[in-house]
Order: structure tokens, then sequence, then C-alpha cells
């Protein structure tokens, strides 16, 4: 359901609601015995959960899962040459699909709640000149108690994407962005999350005539050595006596130059 109201004053409100799916690891759907080789088999794991060990019998997923959605908000022009969207979000799933970083597949989780706000903008000072700025601010929590806490795991709560792109009467064009993404929790207590990840990319294009047109991409302009996305489990590396709780790295790619041609008919 969509109400729009206006626009006054080169302003108009809107309030969205709905409800929706997201879909679960389709192997989930079909898979009836625990098959992660790490625990072992019993009476060698001990752990007391029905479902832990290798082998045990588990019910499978649901192929969808329910979700049910708000937003309430504005977009405006009332500042000639900006166009500015404001909205404030909740999102209630059902259950949270949780991707595990050491088995590396899809885990469903717990009911939650997603809430935030959201602040777009598109300013064309220039004829030339295009600078777009977007926000978010979110709080991620699951719904339900556990002793383990209430955070979700990997749950963005800052995140910002700022951008000047230039294209004139000449064959020169270009793009500069920032892109931010602020720490996250890695376990459900909070105890433990990411450092921020901040990465600046580029990119210089040049129409070489009306057919062809080059591009150079500049990645990780800055060779920020920061991560990616980041794990928390246990491991054991050689030398261990016995696997150790830890943060697992996936590394953003150092400074990557990358130049494409594209012909046009």
């Amino acid at each position: 359901m969509a109400l729009v109201f206006g626009p006054w004053n080169n302003t108009e409100y809107y309030i969205n609601a709905g409800y929706g799916f997201h879909s679960n690891d389709a192997r989930g759907t079909v898979t009836t015995i625990n098959p992660d080789p790490r625990p072992g088999t019993r009476p060698l794991c001990t752990a007391p959960e029905v479902g832990a060990c290798t082998g045990d019998a588990i019910t499978p997923v649901n192929p969808l899962v329910r979700a049910e959605g708000y937003e309430i908000g504005l977009r405006t022009s009332w500042i000639p040459s900006l166009q500015s969207t404001l909205t404030i979000w909740r999102l209630d799933i059902a259950s949270e699909l949780i991707f595990s970083g050491d088995a590396g597949t899809t885990n469903p989780s717990r009911p939650s709640r997603r809430q935030g706000i959201e602040w777009g903008n598109n300013w064309k000072p220039l004829d030339w000149l295009l600078i777009d700025a977007d926000f978010s601010f979110s709080d991620a929590h699951y719904t339900d108690f556990d002793p383990a806490g209430s955070f979700i795991p990997g749950a963005i709560q800052q995140a910002a994407s700022v951008g000047a792109n230039f294209q004139g009467n000449t064959n020169w064009s270009g793009e500069i962005r920032v892109r931010y993404f602020g720490p996250r929790p890695l376990i459900e207590d909070n105890s433990v999350h990411s450092e921020s990840t901040t990465m600046v990319n580029m990119q210089l294009g040049y129409k070489l005539s009306k057919q062809l047109r080059a591009t150079l991409d500049i990645l990780n302009l800055l060779d920020s050595g920061t991560s990616d996305i980041d794990y928390y489990y246990a491991s054991q590396l050689a030398g261990e006596a016995a696997p150790v709780n830890d943060i697992h790295t996936h590394p953003a790619e150092p400074r990557t130059l990358r130049l494409a041609m594209r012909l046009t008919f």
C-alpha cells in the first residue's frame, strides 16, 4: 500500500506499507540431517542441542520467510538544483538468514526487527557536475529473548556513499566515490565487532570516437588496508593446542587499475 501527498512547495510526502518474503538457502529446504563434518558424530560430539552433531536429524527450513515493512518520508526539490529524500523505515522479519563464514553457508536464525533513517541527495551545481550523497543509520536486533544476546551479526549500523560525477561537452568524463561502512557486531552480545571500512574508487573516461569509448577504473585509490567483511568463529592454526575464537577477515583488494574499451554499433 502506498499513499502520496502533495506536492506542496516542490515537496511531497509518502507512506508505504507492505508484506513480502525472502527466500532461504535452497539447500536447507531439502536437508534432513546435519551434513556439517566439523562437530563430529555422537558420542564424541557431546553438544546437547538436537541437530548439533554430524548426522543428527534436523528439520528442513521454510523456503520462504515472511517480512513486514513500513516507511514514511518526503521527497523535495525545494532548494534549486538539489533533490533530497528522507525516509524513516522499519522491517520485521520472521527469521533472519545469517551467513556462516566458517561453514561457507547460510543458516536460518531468529525473528528480527530492523529500523532506521535514510537520507539521499542529488545536487547539480553546474551543468557538467553531479554530486550525490547517501547516508543510512539503522538499528537491527532479534526480537525474541536469548541469553546469547540480541544483536544481529554482520548488521551494518551506519553507511554512507558520496560521489562526484562530471561529464560536459568535452570527450572526457569521470567519477570519484567514497564508500563508508561503520563497525558491525560480529556476535550476538556485541562484545566483538569489526572495524569500520572506508574505500575510495575513481573512474576516468574518454570518448575516442562516436562508437568507441575507453575507461580507466582505479579501485581502492588510497590502497586502504581494510577489510571487505569480517567473521568471528573458532579456528586452529598450526602450533595451537586448541581452537581459538578470533576475528577472520576477508581483506579488500589492494589498489587495482582496470582499463576497458567499449565499442557500440
